[in-house]
């Protein structure tokens, strides 16, 4: 991607999110030719394992995520086994930019946790 002009990473943008405003879909894209590829350097094991990490986390949390994203249900239930505080919520209709893709149902899911989490909420 990082080879390809920003017409054509808009172009490829738009066919795979029909959805997004042509504007979000350009500062994405935008963002995305800029990306450094030592940025990726993360993800060069040796990785940290994440059922450690998960079983670690001790506050309430909350992992969103749409059916056509990176995250599967399968995962999301792993995670929800590993560390009983995680809530997990998959949204429909939604990929890995859950919050664009589908924002009223995202804005419902996080006020539901933050409520369940006793969290006030102003209207």
């Amino acid at each position: 991607m990082l080879n390809m002009s920003l017409d054509e990473v808009v172009a490829e943008a738009q066919a795979r999110h029909p959805n997004r405003s042509g504007e979000t879909l350009e500062l994405f894209a935008r963002s995305r030719l800029q990306t450094s590829m030592a940025a990726f350097d993360v993800l060069t094991p040796p990785n940290p394992d994440y059922k450690l990490l998960v079983r670690a986390i001790d506050v309430p949390s909350l992992l969103v995520f749409g059916d056509k994203g990176v995250v599967s249900s399968v995962v999301a239930e792993e995670l929800q086994r590993l560390n009983p505080g995680f809530q997990v919520e998959q949204i429909r209709e939604a990929g890995h930019g859950v919050h664009l893709d589908q924002p009223e149902r995202f804005a419902a899911a996080i006020k539901s946790f933050l409520r369940s989490i006793g969290t006030v909420i102003e209207p």
